[in-house]
């Protein structure tokens, strides 16, 4: 939250923190676009699992490829955000959720991720002849299961983001 703070006094955006009311759990900012009020969540990324793994294979050179789990933490922090936006937003504000790399950029996020955590796990597939050896081979990409946004869900929120500390 301090480096989002910091964020908005560099670029100069209007910010205010939203103040906790008992029970209710409320979105962290209010910043003002020009004369749009936008409510703002922030979760953040920790030092995992996968980043832990990492660095424990980073000096062995037979160690395999990790595959990434990024877009399910960031589905993870969105389904623990999406109702505070919602309720605050109620169709009236943008609303955004900020997701901050605390990880020093060991997690590997990117806009590849965000979309995966929005919109479902990128699916291929591909269709061939029976005859494999004709080669008349078609793919199709689409996005499939795990998605968080689509025309009828959390449609109150505008944007996803990705804030981050330079080294």
């Amino acid at each position: 939250e301090v480096v989002f703070e910091e964020l908005c006094e560099t670029r100069r955006v209007r910010w205010e923190r939203i103040p906790a009311t008992g029970e209710t759990r409320v979105p962290d900012y209010r910043i003002w676009l020009g004369d749009i009020e936008v409510v703002v969540e922030i979760k953040q990324l920790e030092q995992g699992e996968f980043e832990n793994d990492l660095l424990a294979a980073a000096d062995d050179p037979k160690s395999p490829a990790i595959p990434s789990a990024t877009a399910r933490r960031i589905r993870s922090k969105f389904d623990n955000a999406k109702s505070q936006l919602r309720d605050w937003a109620k169709g009236q504000h943008p609303a955004i959720f900020v997701i901050y790399d605390a990880t020093h950029g060991l997690s590997g996020i990117d806009s590849e991720d965000f979309l995966n955590a929005m919109y479902g796990d990128e699916i291929v597939r591909i269709f061939s002849d029976k005859d494999l050896s004709s080669r008349k081979v078609s793919t199709q990409h689409r996005f499939g299961g795990h998605r968080k946004v689509d025309r009828g869900h959390n449609r109150s929120v505008s944007a996803f983001a990705h804030l981050q500390t330079l080294p």
